[in-house]
């Protein structure tokens, strides 16, 4: 049935109540959904990935 939870957060909820373990989202992760239901905003740059560029030899 639909929710009028934001869809991130209705997804996350979803996975915290799977039936099988494999489809369970942690706590962390279902904490960390709560803090942010809607997802990036608007211009948020994603988070820089550590290591060597993969274009570098």
């Amino acid at each position: 049935a639909p929710t009028s939870l934001p869809p991130r957060l209705d997804k996350a909820l979803r996975r915290l109540l799977a039936k099988t373990p494999e489809e369970r989202l942690d706590i962390k992760g279902f904490i960390e959904t709560l803090e942010n239901p809607y997802g990036k905003k608007e211009g948020e740059t994603p988070s820089k990935r550590k290591g060597f560029p993969f274009w570098r030899k």
